[in-house]
């Protein structure tokens, strides 16, 4: 059941795992997967557990199955198929159901792409990431609180860096940016620069007409993390308790901060210069 399934011919590589089809999807290209295996969370055991949950995935309402099974994992989604995952060799493989190739894409290089990410201390985020900088600034927020419009103020400049996934880890460096996760929202010449730090995680909420930004407590920095953090629902005990300490781990850093403002186009350049103070 948990096999890695047969010979892989589409690969694309983010932050240091693999994502592997049977067919072609964009952003994947001819290849072989690599050979990287750099795990830092642990499971508990070898039994299998199932996880089930429901989600909102390419355009409709989904069903999701992962048995867990150590660290490698079958994840099962309603109309899109199956993802074998193997957390040891940073590799996602999904073969071509007959069904929709491209909602097979967006669940491979989402939520499968999320846990493999997870594994090695690297959370993918629902949000955006602009240039600050030599490091990057990450706009998270509620769907409509401006994150995607905020971000395309930087595109004129060339500083938008992601847009929809944005992914961080903590090392002892600080906060790190782990380079480019695929952009569907993008066009092909966004910065994919290497890996950067990151200077600060911005919550974004409406407001009033003039922003306000202020320091968030500990607690509301870690749940603010944890509701943003993709494929959440999905995780084995395991991996909640590893993503559980490392939202407190960032949290007790205090890089996040509030940041609430009225969705007025003409005062966006505004918003764009208070960012730049942050």
């Amino acid at each position: 059941m948990l096999g890695m399934g047969g010979p892989s011919t589409w690969v694309g590589r983010y932050a240091g795992v693999d994502v592997v089809t049977d067919f072609p999807w964009t952003g994947l290209v001819v290849g072989t997967p690599g050979t990287e295996c750099a795990a830092a969370a642990q499971p508990a055991d070898g039994a299998v557990t199932e996880v089930v949950a429901k989600g909102f995935l390419a355009d409709a309402a989904r069903d999701f199955r992962c048995a867990w099974q150590g660290r490698r994992a079958q994840l099962s989604i309603s109309g899109i198929g199956d993802i074998s995952l193997d957390l040891d060799a940073g590799r996602a493989h999904a073969i071509d159901s007959g069904q929709d190739a491209t909602a097979m894409g967006l669940a491979l290089t989402g939520p499968a792409l999320a846990l493999l990410l997870a594994a090695r201390g690297s959370w993918m985020l629902h949000g955006s990431a602009v240039r600050h900088g030599d490091a990057a600034l990450l706009l998270l927020g509620e769907s409509g609180v401006g994150k995607s419009t905020l971000a395309r103020q930087y595109a004129d400049s060339g500083r938008r860096l992601a847009d929809d996934l944005v992914a961080c880890r903590l090392d002892d460096d600080g906060l790190r940016w782990p380079g480019a996760l695929p952009q569907p929202r993008l066009p092909d010449e966004f910065d994919r620069t290497s890996p950067r730090r990151v200077a600060r995680i911005v919550m974004l909420e409406p407001g009033g007409d003039e922003p306000v930004v202020r320091e968030l407590s500990p607690a509301d920095q870690s749940l603010a993390l944890i509701r943003h953090t993709v494929a959440t629902r999905l995780f084995p005990s395991w991996l909640l308790e590893s993503h559980l300490a490392w939202a407190a781990a960032v949290a007790a850093r205090k890089r996040c901060v509030a940041l609430s403002y009225a969705q007025v186009p003409a005062k966006l350049r505004a918003m764009v210069a208070l960012l730049e103070t942050l």
